[in-house]
């Protein structure tokens, strides 16, 4: 979890729950990462979110932030690049202990981006945390 940001604001991001979901046929089709937020930053309008997540959200996530960083490295102030997001795996993906691996490093992750002054301010974090469906934000 997050520690507590400036002035008692905090934003703490936990994901305890992952779903290995399926088609008609019983084949494996994707995982989705329950991300559940407590926060009572002024930016969110909710202070407790759930939103369930696939990892190809999580990679918009990042791309979001890299773009963000190229936007200011060259600024007196820059904003750091974000954390690496844990990589992908096409074979194995759906072996429990690669997913509860993955699971805790996208926790990692995305509570390192939390802590950080900036990142939880920016409107793509914040879309990230909230937005109930990402398949209008997002084109896979």
């Amino acid at each position: 979890m997050s520690e507590l940001l400036r002035g008692g604001q905090y934003l703490r991001v936990t994901i305890p729950r992952v779903e290995t979901m399926t088609n008609a046929s019983g084949e494996k089709q994707y995982t989705t990462y329950e991300v559940q937020t407590e926060t009572n930053l002024p930016d969110y309008t909710d202070g407790e979110l759930k939103v369930k997540r696939r990892y190809n959200d999580f990679l918009w996530l990042y791309e979001r932030l890299k773009e963000e960083y190229t936007l200011t490295k060259n600024r007196k102030d820059p904003i750091p690049p974000p954390a690496k997001i844990p990589g992908k795996k096409a074979l194995g993906r759906f072996k429990k202990s690669f997913i509860e691996k993955r699971r805790a490093h996208l926790e990692v992750w995305l509570n390192e981006l939390s802590s950080h002054p900036v990142w939880p301010t920016l409107k793509p974090f914040r879309m990230f945390l909230s937005e109930p469906n990402m398949m209008g934000v997002i084109r896979y």
